[in-house]
Parts: C-alpha cells; structure tokens; sequence
C-alpha cells in the first residue's frame, strides 16, 4: 500500500508495515487467506487436478481452491470453490480430511502478493461427475506413481500433493 487509506498521503516501509507519512497510521501486510482440497479416488491410487486456465501460471497443475471472500472461514471458502470449480458438492465427496498449510507468493498484475493456503484431502465418491470451471480450464484424474511436481503451479502445492501421496499410501 503506497497510500494511507485515512489521508492519502504517502506511505513508508518500514520492518513488515507500512507508516503514513502524515498522519502517522500503521498499515501491516499481512497475507491474503487461501484454501484448497486434494482429491483422490477411491483406490487411493489417482489425484483429481486441475489445469489452470489463466494467469498466474496458467496452465500448469493445481488444486481446486482459491482465496477467502469476507466473512467466510476455511470450509465454507473451500465448499464455495469446490462447487464453483468442479461442479463438486459436499455430497460428491468424503473423509475431509486437514493436511497442512503454505506460504507462497501469488504474482498478481506484476506484484507478489503474500499468501498462505490451508490444505485438505477429500477422497472423491465413485460416479461423482466433475466439470472444469471458473479458474480451471482442464479437470482429470492423474495415477500417483506418474505425477509430474515439476509442472505444479506453487511451491507449497506440490508440498502438500507429496504429504498426500504419502498419507494414502500410509492409509
């Protein structure tokens, strides 16, 4: 924040704040709230992932999920993505299941902005239909043993896929 929103003068830096530089305001940057949701199949063997279908890192792998609205927590947020990204209800899957969070850096208009992400794994009901929406151009199911990490979309994404990999083959 370059401006103090109670006076419109400018800002400083300083450790992680920012001060108005008039009428002496305090600003924290604190990160933006995210969540998401692995989903498996019922053998435990296949991921359901996404292709992102615009920037940042379009098209590369990613989980349904994304940003907090006001007034929402984890599992609402996570509920809201499910069905605007998949199609997905909570009647489609079960076992929720918290793995973990992230921090990482969303690039958003050329300025990297702080994130931190809850993760959660849900196994997939058998004939639950899907379908790629909002910000997920592609939705398929990827064998565990043939997934490439190198072309996930965030560092704390491809994390929280390995600790998934390994809890259901501790299952």
């Amino acid at each position: 924040m370059q401006f103090c929103e109670k006076c419109g003068a400018k800002t400083m830096p300083e450790k992680s704040f920012r001060r108005c530089t008039k009428c002496g305001s305090t600003y924290f940057q604190n990160p933006k709230a995210a969540v998401a949701v692995i989903l498996y199949s019922h053998d435990k063997q296949q991921l359901l992932l996404g292709v992102r279908a615009r920037e940042p890192q379009k098209g590369t792998l990613d989980s349904i999920g994304g940003f907090l609205d006001t007034g929402e927590n984890f599992e609402t947020a996570l509920y809201r993505e499910l069905k605007e990204e998949s199609g997905l209800t909570t009647y489609d899957i079960m076992n929720l299941y918290y793995i973990g969070s992230s921090y990482d850096a969303y690039d958003w208009e050329g300025v990297d902005v702080p994130v931190t992400s809850a993760y959660f794994m849900a196994q997939l009901n058998d004939g639950a239909i899907y379908t790629a929406s909002d910000d997920i151009e592609k939705l398929s199911m990827h064998p565990i043993d043939a997934l490439d990490y190198d072309n996930f979309a965030w560092d704390g994404l491809r994390s929280m896929v390995r600790k998934t990999v390994q809890l259901l083959e501790e299952m």
